[in-house]
């Protein structure tokens, strides 16, 4: 199921825009921006109106259906019927945010601006789960005091010494990915970007207009975590096809007697229906170098295994921070 171990680039049309996380990545507080129509209050009033349990039923119903329709959003408010309520929720951007956000989103989606590309290169997976690690205390700091160290015990922490993750052309030492790899025996190490377009865009309203430079940002972030998203899916289904075939001609192979036996075998065989359920998906979250206990120093390998330097023009600098700034790198697990 796995192929062989060269990197294969992708291009992406542009993802739908999702409202809702670029006001996130903007630090904008959704709730402060509810309101219900029908009372006497503005967004103010509503969040002072958190605590009450009607206002939160209502709150939780509009921040739910917050992605429903973003014209509309963009246009002024989304609105949604109340569980168990006659009553309509909305969030309601102020005409003056609204207005910021539709010309940098006009901006930013101008033909030439964005590019949606991945490279991504598929590996195996060997976790070796490492032993106990005792530390002396003796050999402590923290005991200062010589007679005290004479009378401690001869350890006084055991840690867990971290799992080795070999992926044939690297190692990582990890907890936290190797939890996440748990039951796989491959994985996707990818790189995305959406380019220098939305770099320039910010450094350019950095000097101008700060208020549009942080909603460029917001978008930038929003934009590659779409890609991403796209990405994933994309595998997902990819493996899945790969998996029903894989089924079909082992239970062929199985039960060859006769051509009827097949045939029905082939009809009663349960369909694969990839993001149908959790206990359905064949890959596992993405995995970043930073999350968790996996050094950002990863990055390094990254960009050599994937060859995003060369295939995207990504790079690192001194700090391992990439750029183009909009850009993600991450393994995704393939399970068993």
């Amino acid at each position: 199921m796995i192929p062989e171990n060269s990197v294969f680039t992708k291009s992406y049309p542009a993802p739908d825009i999702n409202i809702r996380e670029i006001l996130r990545y903007a630090g904008v507080d959704v709730r402060s921006l509810i309101c219900i129509p029908g009372e006497e209050s503005d967004n103010a009033d509503s969040a002072d109106n958190a605590d009450n349990e009607d206002y939160t039923d209502n709150a939780d119903k509009a921040i739910k259906e917050f992605n429903a329709d973003n014209s509309a959003l963009i246009g002024g408010c989304v609105k949604s019927p109340a569980a168990g309520s006659a009553k309509k929720s909305a969030v309601r951007l102020p005409e003056e945010m609204q207005k910021l956000m539709q010309e940098c989103i006009q901006e930013c989606t101008k033909p030439g601006v964005l590019s949606y590309k991945v490279c991504y290169k598929i590996l195996p997976v060997k976790i070796a789960h490492g032993g106990e690690v005792y530390e002396s205390r003796k050999n402590s700091e923290n005991t200062s005091d010589s007679e005290n160290r004479e009378n401690a015990p001869d350890f006084e922490n055991i840690r867990q010494k971290k799992p080795q993750i070999d992926f044939g052309v690297a190692v990582a030492e990890s907890i936290d990915l190797a939890k996440n790899l748990e039951g796989c025996t491959g994985c996707v190490f990818f790189a995305t970007t959406i380019g220098f377009g939305i770099d320039r865009l910010i450094n350019k309203y950095k000097r101008t207009d700060a208020a549009k430079a942080l909603f460029m940002q917001a978008i930038g972030a929003e934009r590659v975590e779409a890609l991403c998203d796209a990405f994933c899916e994309d595998m997902e289904s990819e493996f899945a096809a790969k998996l029903m075939q894989i089924k079909t001609q082992e239970r062929m192979q199985d039960q060859i007697k006769t051509q009827e036996r097949v045939e029905n075998q082939i009809k009663t065989q349960p369909q694969i229906k990839p993001g149908s359920g959790a206990e359905d998906k064949i890959l596992r979250p993405r995995f970043s170098p930073g999350y968790g206990d996996l050094p950002l120093d990863f990055q390094k390998e990254f960009l050599k295994i994937t060859d995003a330097s060369r295939k995207l023009g990504i790079s690192l600098n001194d700090s391992l921070l990439m750029s183009p700034s909009k850009s993600v790198t991450a393994i995704i697990g393939i399970k068993n």
